[in-house]
């Protein structure tokens, strides 16, 4: 297809490893999600036909999970 892929976190190009994989591909993974993760993504896609075309972002959201105990 031609097509290449760079995810961004707030205009940052992220990177595979640790928690995260798929950076250049077109399915960004994060795998145990933490707080630090939590932000604005886009994707730019570029081809050899058209110039470079950015995503609409993807808000991630991470909250915090509770545990209800009892006697």
């Amino acid at each position: 297809t031609g097509l290449t892929y760079q995810w961004q976190k707030g205009g940052v190009n992220v990177s595979d490893g640790g928690t995260i994989s798929g950076a250049t591909t077109s399915t960004l993974t994060i795998t145990g999600v933490v707080t630090g993760d939590a932000g604005n993504y886009t994707c730019i896609v570029s081809g050899t036909c058209a110039p470079s075309a950015t995503s609409n972002v993807a808000v991630l959201t991470v909250g915090s999970v509770g545990s209800i105990t009892g006697d």
